[in-house]
């Protein structure tokens, strides 16, 4: 049977003057961007469920946080022995003596990118142990959950999907720590100590560098936050696109007796076409923003360089902090060029770990409590006590009301859709009844535990 994919369950994300801007100039203005519509999932709520499973390892945590905080304080450093190292070298004097110095200059910044290389691996070893042990975590959390929800929910929702949703919950993860690792503590680290050993140096250059990391990073930030309803919206139509391909798949031979193949090509290939289009509208929006930053990296160079000359021509600008600047800005700009991909991962993460999400914080259909009770002498007494129940608005089962004694043999009879299925699925309790009871020996069944009631049930 065809699964119904219909965006029924999602919205069309609302339209501004900059959204119509952006979508006509980037040839997006026809495609219709649809998203889920808000469950109230924020991403305090993901990180809340990364939270519970990354605190079983803390030792690990702070090996690699404290490494890589150590390895992004010492490339701030480094710099700082290449500017004494020009200055040396263009202050004229004793050559001997000179040469001494330099020489143990570049014998310190030997043992320092030694020091780098090794808490750079202790990092990257590190957060490969962390990161397997994580997504292991999560995938069984995720399962763990999923599997304690009812038949209408697994019934409601495509099995493929619930497989993509399970990997991208726990690959978000891994996305989000690699991030914040080995981009988002260093840019911080390394800002703020370029600005404070800048200002120590010279105030002005400390202020043009903190000035355009500011601008660079803020203008990231809000853009990538606009930019977060498109990515929920390919997250989306990603899902879709995979369960119509599943759904069809799954189907094949109900495919082969219809001869619908050219059907279901068609109807594949349009969303192929839809998730195509969304696509490239967000990368063609990445690479305007990486050409913004571009600019703006040109521009922090001209500035330094500009007031540079004139503090040179003062005596107030050593050659050694040229050097130092450059190095810095070459440094930061490296670092920093990537952050709109980084604010962009970091969206897509969310976007796609809060799918998951969702089903997990969504409470359970059928729970069973911890005072459940126990049948320890099962006799098999079934009473069916004015049960009524429906899968829609429509009820299914009006007011049944029935006795089966222990060892008697019942048969349902009725037309297709009578409820007979249902009723049989109510005895199991893969649904709860909407009014009535179901009682064995004498005990709801919302109150059995699931042990008592698979003994009472043959």
């Amino acid at each position: 049977m065809r699964r119904d994919f219909s965006n029924k369950n999602l919205e069309e994300i609302p339209s501004k003057w900059f959204d119509r801007f952006m979508r006509k100039v980037l040839g997006a203005k026809d495609v219709i961007f649809f998203a889920q519509k808000e469950q109230n999932i924020q991403a305090r709520d993901v990180l809340r469920l990364f939270y519970e499973s990354l605190r079983k390892f803390p030792l690990s945590i702070i090996a690699v946080i404290s490494a890589t905080i150590f390895s992004s304080i010492l490339l701030i450093i480094i710099p700082l022995y290449y500017k004494n190292f020009f200055d040396v070298l263009s202050s004229g004097g004793d050559a001997t003596g000179n040469a001494i110095l330099l020489r143990n200059t570049i014998l310190v910044i030997f043992g320092l990118n030694i020091t780098i290389f090794v808490t750079r691996r202790i990092t990257s070893f590190g957060n490969n142990y962390l990161a397997s042990s994580m997504t292991a975590s999560l995938r069984s959390r995720a399962f763990a959950y999923l599997i304690d929800h009812s038949q209408r929910f697994f019934t409601g929702t495509f099995t493929g999907t619930l497989v993509q949703r399970v990997n991208r919950f726990a690959n978000a993860y891994d996305r989000l720590a690699d991030r914040i690792i080995f981009d988002i503590i260093p840019i911080i680290i390394q800002v703020i100590g370029v600005a404070w050993i800048l200002f120590r140096e010279r105030p002005i250059m400390a202020l043009i560098v903190l000035v355009w990391a500011f601008i660079f990073i803020s203008s990231n930030y809000a853009f990538g936050h606009w930019k977060l309803k498109y990515d929920i919206a390919s997250a989306a139509q990603d899902s879709k696109t995979a369960g119509v391909l599943a759904d069809i798949i799954t189907n094949q031979p109900t495919v082969d007796a219809h001869g619908s193949h050219a059907i279901e090509k068609s109807r594949y290939q349009n969303e192929v076409n839809i998730q195509m289009r969304m696509s490239r509208f967000r990368w063609n929006l990445g690479e305007s923003m990486e050409s913004i930053q571009g600019f703006f990296v040109v521009l922090v160079e001209f500035a330094v360089f500009y007031v540079g000359v004139g503090l040179w021509v003062k005596g107030e600008f050593s050659i050694g902090l040229f050097v130092l600047v450059q190095a810095y800005i070459i440094r930061l700009s490296n670092q920093l060029w990537s952050f709109s991909r980084i604010i962009r991962d970091i969206y897509e993460t969310f976007a796609d770990a809060k799918e998951m999400a969702e089903i997990m914080l969504a409470p359970h259909e059928i729970i069973e409590t911890d005072e459940a009770e126990k049948i320890e002498h099962v006799e098999g007494v079934i009473q069916f006590d004015h049960v009524s129940f429906g899968y829609q608005k429509e009820e299914t089962v009006i007011d049944f009301a029935t006795t089966i004694k222990s060892g008697e043999r019942v048969a349902l009879v009725g037309p297709s859709g009578a409820g007979k299925s249902t009723i049989v699925k109510l005895l199991f309790r893969f649904y709860d009844s909407t009014e009535g009871d179901i009682l064995i020996d004498g005990v709801s069944v919302r109150k059995l535990s699931i042990r008592s009631r698979t003994r009472s049930l043959p």
